[in-house]
């Protein structure tokens, strides 16, 4: 077997490199490995990796409505139908970029519970296979299954769910983008459309399929 080199990158090219480290959005890269706070197996991490940003998204909802209720409040307004709908209004940029960020890396980590690396037992024995994210899980026990349900969730959540979302928020704003008429909910989709030409606005529905 011929002797293998390796060839560092030059220290300019790695400090490049290390600043898009920062876009590098990994929740299990984030302070400290999930072992270390008990999530060990593959289940468990990807079980944090689906609930955290959810979490998260709650947490921006909640605030954003708290707060333009109380701004209402302050102005004598007592419409709660409205202030729980200005709020939503004021989320949903937030929470538009949280889904943009965290839609390819909860994807991948859901995608991950069904590749598996099959092994030659060497003994004449049946093959035997692993899934290739945790070898300490086997292919086709029940414990494989129990990742590939939560997988399962995690696809319907995020893959499906937020293309399902961006979908009806475009329709919904359609006629206000298309003749530039600007409401309160196309100005908060700009983060998703202001990029692409007014026919191109829902571009990056078809990008995240």
């Amino acid at each position: 077997m011929p002797d293998v080199f390796l060839v560092p990158f030059p220290k300019q090219a790695q400090s490049v490199l290390s600043i898009f480290e920062v876009f590098n959005v990994n929740i299990g890269g984030l302070s400290l490995p999930l072992s270390c706070i008990g999530l060990g197996t593959f289940w468990e991490r990807m079980f944090f990796t689906l609930i955290f940003p959810i979490a998260l998204a709650v947490f921006i909802l909640v605030g954003s409505m708290m707060y333009a209720f109380t701004i209402r409040m302050k102005t004598g307004e007592k419409d709660a139908k409205k202030s729980l709908l200005a709020g939503g209004l004021l989320a949903l940029p937030k929470l538009l970029l949280l889904s943009f960020l965290v839609f390819p890396m909860v994807s991948s980590t859901a995608f991950q519970a069904f590749s598996c690396e099959t092994f030659d037992s060497g003994d004449g024995s049946a093959d035997r296979s692993f899934l290739l994210a945790d070898f300490a899980i086997e292919c086709g026990t029940p414990e494989h299954h129990d990742v590939q349900n939560l997988a399962w969730i995690g696809i319907l959540l995020y893959p499906v769910g937020i293309s399902g979302l961006y979908m009806i928020l475009f329709r919904k704003a359609n006629r206000a983008i298309l003749n530039e008429r600007p409401t309160a909910l196309s100005r908060a989709l700009g983060f998703l459309t202001l990029d692409f030409e007014k026919e191109w606005y829902a571009w990056e529905l078809f990008e995240a399929s």
